[in-house]
């Protein structure tokens, strides 16, 4: 059985023994103890009326620990964009927030899945999105540009009812302290770099790793999520003012091939790589590595803190991909249905830790 195979089904047995706590319960309806976020627009003032309130024992300190507001403003789009493979053909950095811009408003008048036409994009996955709310992440590639967009957008009812967007989100909310893809996407350019830079080092990697280069992008007019915290173990209340819509802009990858589970060099120099940049920076998911055209380079994709999506307090050792998905189902089954009242205390009392900087391992 192949290892997709085996993700497929552990996914399946998990949803059939998905917990009451996260499908039944209401997320307004909780015990003054518990943890909890209240979450409402940042510019409405403490009079507004759209205030919610998301209430579950696994809510870990870690979601206010992945924004830095700086990582947004330091790693905005350069005012001239260079193309990744012409250096000489290039893109005004207003063209992009242009089209970024008439993006997030036609995906904000779509209300159903289907089959999806942009005016200057082409839909690549919207599985973790959902049109009535408006809210979870798509990802396009530009039809005229060489660049892919991850659009992330929450608003505050969204975000206080992590189950709305798929069985995966809900799943990895038991799993990882509260994250969502939402927050989880603000660990990749910070990753990428320490990624880079460590492989940038190594003898070994330099000349065979491939990393796209990755933007942050905000709407100039943008609403702010506020979100308070309360009851995260030792931390007093804390609270954050965080953009309700941004994006991640990436390089545009030319295939050569993609890899496959059922080679086993594939498999082997994958997770030889996930060991060497160590410290669960990297999902060592096969789908999200690729040989590039023209350099012949091993190109990992995704540089979301895998380790920081899926909660891993501990090291995981990579030995191979059935022992990964098996230790991650069992992760999942502990964490959502044999932790106590009394362990969920103690794990807020030690955060999972948020620092994703080389400096961090």
């Amino acid at each position: 059985m192949v290892p997709s195979h085996v993700r497929a089904i552990t996914l399946l047995v998990i949803a059939c023994f998905m917990p009451a706590s996260i499908w039944g319960r209401s997320c307004s309806r909780y015990h003054d103890d518990l943890p909890r976020l209240v979450i409402s627009w940042a510019d409405a003032g403490e009079s507004s009326t759209e205030v919610h309130t998301l209430a579950h024992p696994c809510l870990d300190w870690a979601i206010f620990g992945h924004y830095k507001a700086e990582l947004l403003s330091e790693n905005q789009l350069p005012e001239i964009v260079p193309y990744r493979n012409d250096p000489i053909k290039t893109v005004l950095r207003a063209e992009l927030s242009k089209i970024i811009n008439h993006l997030v408003d036609e995906i904000k008048t779509i209300k159903k899945r289907g089959s999806i036409t942009l005016r200057d994009c082409i839909m690549l996955k919207d599985r973790n999105f959902n049109y009535q709310t408006s809210s979870g992440l798509v990802i396009v590639k530009l039809k005229n540009h060489p660049f892919v967009i991850k659009l992330f957008m929450e608003n505050p009812h969204s975000f206080a009812h992590p189950c709305s967007k798929g069985m995966e989100p809900a799943l990895f909310f038991l799993m990882s302290g509260g994250m969502s893809r939402f927050m989880a996407g603000l660990t990749r350019i910070p990753n990428m770099l320490a990624i880079r830079t460590k492989v940038e080092a190594s003898p070994i990697w330099r000349d065979r790793i491939a990393l796209p280069r990755k933007w942050f992008w905000v709407p100039e007019k943008n609403r702010h999520l506020h979100m308070a915290g309360y009851n995260m173990g030792s931390y007093p209340v804390e609270s954050i003012d965080i953009p309700a819509v941004y994006a991640v802009i990436c390089d545009e990858i030319k295939i050569e091939r993609a890899l496959s589970y059922a080679s086993a060099q594939d498999r082997i120099d994958v997770l030889e790589f996930v060991r060497f940049i160590g410290n669960n920076r990297l999902d060592p998911n096969i789908p999200n590595y690729v040989i590039e055209k023209g350099t012949g380079k091993l190109c990992a994709i995704d540089t979301e803190h895998f380790g920081a999506f899926m909660g891993m307090r501990e090291p995981l050792e990579y030995n191979g991909f059935f022992r990964h998905y098996f230790t991650l189902g069992c992760k999942f089954i502990r964490d959502g249905l044999f932790t106590s009242k009394r362990q969920h205390a103690e794990k807020r009392a030690h955060p999972i830790n948020t620092d994703v900087s080389l400096s961090a391992g």
